[in-house]
């Protein structure tokens, strides 16, 4: 992997992608994004992280909201934004990166160095993981589950003409349920390295 390289992961709750993209990070000796980036953005705008964080991957009401040429005044609005300029930015600096979510494979589509991944797991395999994290019952996780794979798909698709986790619109969909960490990392660096050699 000499060129460049970005790797977009998207998640389901529950399946620990968080986890899996910051050590497949480590191991290609990439940078991760995540919600640092939202620390870069601010420190880079001389603002106060803590007004920005209530306000990160919501979506606004659009009642509300008053946009015009696909610019809103609400802070969610342009704080997403932000977030997208700055993944075109790191794009165009010509580094490889790592990074979770944040509708990268939406925003840098179409750019050859781009692989998108997305991960799911059986309900089973994500409810273990969150009572384990957790400590908590299998209805509360099912119900954490349930909330936050809503937030993630309403803030996609908001933000995004592709559906959230529709296997079309990203260049790999795994379910990892039965594989470990490992072994999900080790398929991602496989794939990458087939579709190379394709295209040498």
């Amino acid at each position: 992997m000499i060129k460049q390289t970005i790797i977009a992961i998207g998640r389901e709750y529950g399946t620990g992608g968080h986890e899996i993209a910051r050590k497949l990070a480590a191991k290609l000796e990439y940078n991760f994004y995540d919600r640092d980036m939202l620390e870069q953005i601010s420190k880079s705008k001389n603002m106060d992280l803590k007004e920005w964080v209530a306000y990160e991957k919501k979506v606004s009401n659009p009642l509300i909201s008053k946009t015009a040429l696909d610019f809103s005044n609400t802070m969610d609005d342009i704080l997403a934004q932000m977030e997208f300029d700055f993944i075109r930015e790191k794009a165009m600096s010509g580094e490889s990166f790592v990074i979770v979510g944040r509708c990268a494979e939406s925003v840098l589509r179409g750019n050859d160095n781009l692989v998108s991944v997305f991960l799911l797991g059986d309900d089973a395999f994500r409810i273990s993981n969150v009572t384990k994290r957790f400590d908590i019952s299998d209805s509360d996780a099912i119900a954490k589950i349930r909330r936050h794979d809503m937030s993630r798909k309403k803030y996609h698709n908001k933000y995004s003409k592709y559906n959230w986790g529709d296997s079309r619109s990203y260049d790999l969909t795994m379910n990892i349920s039965r594989l470990t960490q490992e072994q999900v990392i080790e398929t991602i660096i496989n794939y990458i390295r087939f579709r190379e050699n394709s295209n040498n």
